[in-house]
């Protein structure tokens, strides 16, 4: 388990990564119900930048998806950390 994140409704979730780092996607922490969470429990949806990703496309990948927290890897696809919409929209408030 690598980041967490809140749902627009307040939800815990988790980013749950394999052997390697690589997100697989987000556990919603309180209907898993479980001390260990697997693959099935992950959904995927969060698109996935790279250090390279332009602001614009961040943020068009992000309302495409439908959701409001973006996975950032490596070129190997290992976790480095979260892009969050509002930061991508502060981001671009202040250098259009």
């Amino acid at each position: 388990v690598a980041g967490s994140a809140r749902s627009a409704d307040g939800e815990p979730f988790v980013l749950l990564l394999d052997g390697r780092g690589r997100p697989e996607g987000w556990v919603n922490v309180e209907r898993a119900g479980a001390e260990r969470f697997d693959a099935q429990m992950a959904d995927p949806s969060s698109p996935l930048f790279t250090r390279t990703t332009r602001a614009r496309d961040a943020l068009s990948q992000l309302l495409a998806s439908g959701v409001r927290t973006g996975v950032v890897v490596d070129d190997e696809g290992r976790y480095l950390g979260v892009l969050a919409l509002e930061d991508v929209i502060s981001l671009l408030r202040r250098d259009p």
